[in-house]
């Protein structure tokens, strides 16, 4: 499977990056509780620290989509950058809070491309 790729212009906060997380693995609830969170994390290829850590959102629990909406700054270097959504899982009586990160088994790409303006 090849990597998806994203592609966003330089400086521009309109839309969102949504995704559908896949089927779970083992040990995964086959929904997304209600009660779990998700982060967007992205940073540039090659290194350093992120660029974006920050909330997202469950968009369908039953289809596993997530969603994140660029903020101002999170779009203002172009490049090319490595994303991805961690999903923290609650504790319930029989397991402690548990935490997955999507995609498994490719990258998620980010392009933010240079402004022509």
């Amino acid at each position: 499977m090849s990597d998806p790729v994203f592609r966003i212009r330089q400086n521009d906060t309109l839309g969102h990056l949504e995704v559908t997380l896949g089927a779970p693995g083992i040990g995964e609830p086959e929904e997304l509780p209600e009660d779990a969170s998700v982060r967007f994390i992205m940073r540039r290829v090659g290194g350093g620290s992120a660029k974006v850590s920050a909330e997202a959102e469950i968009v369908n629990h039953t289809e596993r989509r997530v969603r994140y909406e660029w903020q101002p700054g999170d779009t203002n270097d172009a490049g090319e950058y490595i994303a991805e959504f961690e999903v923290t899982y609650p504790a319930t009586e029989s397991t402690p809070e548990r935490v997955r990160t999507y995609p498994t088994g490719h990258r998620l790409i980010v392009v933010v491309e240079p402004d022509l303006g």
